[in-house]
């Protein structure tokens, strides 16, 4: 057996090892629209779809690109948006962690995997319609958004006979990605959804020929802001692949080439009370070549992979090019770890004089939190003076600036994997926390002439999500650690001011997920070789939302006013993680 757990008869396989590890999602990255598109990243799967590596933990990086269009002629639905001819294009990187257990269920080996990622979206429309009867038009516009994509949790069972593997996933989608309505561009779907799919993989190690398949079913839930419901979907991947090893004991030791493809097909329509144009089904087919190659660092092999899918017979969704640069390595293979800490245990039992040994925080975990969380918005307000007397529209502005402070409770879970080498440990965690917060405020614009005129604001938050690197020092069983990251939160804000003398008022809201970033630090302490506590502070900005109010009395006579609000959350906490893997795990000193 090698030094990661891997049979001589499988080294064939172990080049597209770690891509296997690797769920295939790619949250709201490559088409990120209401309609017709799910989090299921088609293509991702392939190679190696129905393979699952041996118990560890891996860790994968893809860059994800995409870059496509719809007619002219074609009205699609963007948030509130009605919107027509849409180019569009996407850059994402996304970052998957994948744990296969040493648990067997139904004799298949158990897994799990969280992904979460960071993309920056670009679209045009050549016309977009939005509000009552269609009156926030414009025309040409493009839209950005560079933020945190949804994130995705995945539970998986993988078996395997002689060259024959299958596994069966289920995926849930997280809405953390960053969503507004009232824009055409954005990272996040703002609703969840189910995946579940089945895999297989033939491969012949003697000659190196791959089949892989796989088929799935994506069910969307509704969009709870714009009340849009996405229809389910059906796809199905398929590749052939050869493995060409190089003969190389080190270095690129083997290369694979090959093709695949994909299709999906909507099996129901969208609906939904938000729907604007009537059913909506989408179809997509897809094929393109499979370029790869694996590199033998020391003892720890890394796998580079390369996709590129043209779609063709596309109905009702983007037509273009999607592409995939994969990265992926094992991190930490138990049947390795447990022989080092045995080897280890070995020399202690010899050298009496050595008996004590540094513990390693290496691993992956989970755990809960529980603690406080304070959040500030800043609010200000832009009123075009037209329609109103000299002084009007300073006065309202002055009147509708100020702050709304907010605390309360927060709980939740993380999940992540630290490594350690010498005393530095590196980590990634990722997290989704309640948060109980709400709070309003009160004031009153005083006119050049005519009564007070009152203003009503109102904001809460309920959930807030992290993706975030640590880097720590250790010093026995104490971990003092900085983070940082991309954050997401889901905001709701009211604005209201009253107008006596025209018995009207302007009214705005913004219901939205919003994204920015993320920094603190923290200490760990550990409990044994599995348990610790931690307690950490993070700083989080959200940044800021633009949005407008028209009066309620026609014509509208009252000028536009643009609301501005801006949200920072500062967050205490407690927390306990659980690190699965061998006990005793020795320091890694490479």
């Amino acid at each position: 057996m090698g030094r990661w757990g891997l049979s001589k008869p499988s080294r064939a396989a172990y080049a597209a090892l770690c891509l296997a590890a690797i769920p295939a999602i790619a949250p709201s990255s490559s088409r990120a629209t209401e309609y017709g598109f799910s989090d299921y990243a088609l293509g991702l799967s392939l190679p190696m779809a129905g393979f699952v590596p041996p118990p560890g933990v891996y860790f994968s990086d893809s860059l994800a690109v995409y870059k496509g269009s719809t007619g002219g002629n074609v009205t699609f639905p963007f948030g509130r948006n009605l919107a027509l001819g849409l180019p569009f294009e996407s850059v994402a990187n996304l970052a998957a962690l994948t744990w296969v257990t040493e648990e067997k269920v139904l004799g298949g080996s158990l897994g799990f995997a969280v992904v979460g990622g960071y993309a920056k979206v670009k679209t045009s429309a050549e016309a977009a319609f939005t509000g009552p009867l269609d009156v926030n038009r414009q025309l040409n516009i493009t839209d950005t958004a560079s933020a945190i994509t949804d994130s995705a949790v995945v539970a998986f069972l993988g078996w395997t006979e002689g060259n024959h593997h299958w596994s069966v996933a289920t995926t849930g989608f997280i809405p953390t990605g960053f969503y507004d309505p009232d824009r055409i561009a954005f990272t996040g779907l703002s609703r969840p959804g189910v995946d579940l799919k089945a895999a297989y993989t033939y491969l012949d190690p003697k000659v190196g020929t791959e089949f892989s398949g796989a088929v799935g079913v994506t069910v969307n839930f509704i969009n709870a802001i714009t009340d849009y419901q996405s229809g389910t979907e059906f796809h199905a991947e398929a590749a052939l692949i050869q493995h060409v090893p190089t003969g190389y004991k080190e270095g690129v030791t083997e290369v694979q080439v090959g093709v695949g493809g994909y299709v999906l097909q909507q099996i129901t329509d969208d609906g939904g009370p938000g729907d604007k144009i009537g059913p909506f089904r989408g179809r997509t087919v897809a094929a393109g070549p499979i370029v790869g190659y694996t590199y033998l660092a020391g003892q720890i092999p890394i796998t580079v992979n390369a996709r590129w899918f043209h779609e063709f017979e596309v109905e009702k969704r983007f037509k273009g090019d999607s592409g995939y640069l994969t990265v992926s390595m094992p991190l930490q293979v138990y049947a390795a770890e447990a022989a080092a800490a045995k080897k280890a245990a070995a020399a202690v039992y010899k050298a009496p004089a050595a008996a004590y040994t540094e513990p390693s925080w290496t691993g992956f975990y989970v755990g809960l939190n529980v603690g406080g969380v304070w959040s500030n918005s800043e609010l200000t307000w832009r009123t075009n003076t037209f329609g109103l007397v000299p002084g009007h529209a300073a006065a309202i502005d002055a009147a509708g600036r100020g702050n709304i402070e907010s605390s309360g409770v927060t709980a939740g879970g993380q999940v992540g994997f630290n490594y350690q080498i010498h005393r530095v440990v590196l980590g990634l965690e990722a997290d989704f926390n309640y948060t109980d917060l709400s709070g309003s405020r009160t004031a009153a614009a005083i006119p050049p002439v005519g009564p007070a005129e009152p203003i009503a604001e109102t904001f809460n938050s309920n959930f807030m999500a992290t993706f975030r690197g640590r880097l720590g020092i250790a010093a026995g069983p104490w971990l003092a650690y900085g983070t940082g990251g991309v954050a997401s939160a889901h905001v709701n804000y009211g604005d209201n001011i009253v107008f006596p003398l025209l018995s009207s008022s302007n009214r705005a809201s913004a219901n939205y997920i919003a994204a920015g970033w993320v920094g603190g630090g923290g200490v760990e302490w550990m409990l044994n070789s599995n348990w610790s506590l931690k307690a950490e502070y993070l700083h989080i900005d959200l940044g800021n939302k633009s949005d407008r109010s028209l009066n309620t009395a026609p014509p509208f006579i009252i000028p536009i006013i643009r609301h501005e609000p801006r949200l920072a959350e500062d967050v205490a906490r407690v927390g306990v993680n659980y690190r699965f893997g061998p006990s005793n795990v020795v320091v890694a000193k490479y």
